[in-house]
């Protein structure tokens, strides 16, 4: 599932992927923080590999895990 963020890591595009995996709409998704999705440790690993990411120049261009959605 493709995703992008802006500066303060809030998701601003979500591809169809996402849609698909978690059976939320594209605008479920908008305006929010991982944080905001996924239980706090996996969150946490998501925000570290992204700032480590921009601190690089670059982007997340693959991230492999299993992404789990609290209840």
């Amino acid at each position: 599932a493709v995703s992008l963020k802006d500066e303060a890591f809030r998701i601003t595009v979500v591809g169809e992927g996402c849609q698909e995996m978690w059976g939320e709409p594209p605008a479920y998704f908008r305006g929010r923080t991982d944080f905001e999705i996924y239980p706090e440790e996996q969150a946490r690993r998501v925000r570290a590999e992204d700032e480590a990411a921009l601190a690089a120049g670059g982007a997340v261009l693959e991230m492999e895990d299993e992404m789990v959605r609290p209840d």
